[in-house]
């Protein structure tokens, strides 16, 4: 008699609960009045119905909050590459995907004032003869003149190494090394935009390199002038050649 007398008493106050949105009191209850009717064998399960039905619409409430919450996930990552996409595209040259001016004079900028003293090489290459392969062939035939040239130094360089487009037909290389290594590596750039070459065989291509290495921080216009300077020398000199700052 109790039980019967309880599971009345639950049928009524469950048939009382607010029957809309699904409601976690409501669920609760139906369960307790599921487990009194287990208790009293041969009572219909009407709370058992409420309970399924209740349980399933849970479960569809919870599936679509997740779906939710993954459309949103999905939009901020999505959000996220965009943004990085953007910054990627403002810091890289479109016509050699080197880092561009912008990101390459950031690059200096940080490495300039470092407080270590870690030797860093700052490169100035210049191709010699690029002009003439515009003027001649075309700024798409030159256009592949720098591509070859861009090739050439990432196959050169370390991947923590900065190699950007700094002018035109100009490169700048930022790099942790000693003087003699700097100058080395110069001399191998040098090699490799001669290899290169230009649209024939009577337009060949060269590079004039200045180097310029610190060791203590220094002012980054003096640095920048240092390695122009050497560049500069190297291409009056009939160029082809490296010239240590």
């Amino acid at each position: 008699p109790r039980v019967g007398d309880a599971l009345g008493e639950g049928r009524r106050l469950l048939a009382e609960v607010h029957t809309g949105e699904y409601r976690a009191d409501r669920l609760a209850l139906a369960y307790e009045v599921l487990r009194a009717e287990e208790a009293a064998a041969g009572v219909p399960a009407p709370g058992l119905r409420t309970c399924l039905a209740l349980a399933e619409a849970r479960a569809e409430r919870d599936a679509q909050r997740l779906a939710e919450l993954f459309r949103a996930r999905t939009a901020v990552l999505r959000c996220a590459d965009e943004r990085r996409a953007l910054a990627r595209t403002a810091r890289l040259d479109a016509l050699t995907g080197l880092v561009n001016r912008r990101g390459a004079a950031a690059a200096i900028a940080a490495a300039a004032g470092r407080p270590d003293p870690v030797p860093v090489a700052l490169l100035l290459v210049d191709l010699d003869g690029l002009g003439r392969v515009n003027d001649r062939y075309g700024h798409l035939a030159g256009d592949v003149v720098l591509q070859r040239a861009a090739a050439g130094l990432r196959l050169l360089t370390r991947p923590q190494d900065v190699v950007a487009r700094w002018n035109g037909d100009e490169f700048a290389v930022l790099a942790s090394l000693e003087e003699g290594e700097a100058v080395a590596l110069a001399d191998r750039i040098r090699a490799a935009v001669r290899s290169g070459g230009g649209p024939t065989a009577q337009e060949p291509v060269t590079a004039s390199v200045g180097v310029a290495v610190r060791t203590v921080p220094v002012g980054e216009a003096d640095w920048l002038r240092r390695a122009e300077l050497a560049r500069h020398t190297a291409w009056r000199g009939g160029g082809d050649a490296t010239v240590l700052a």
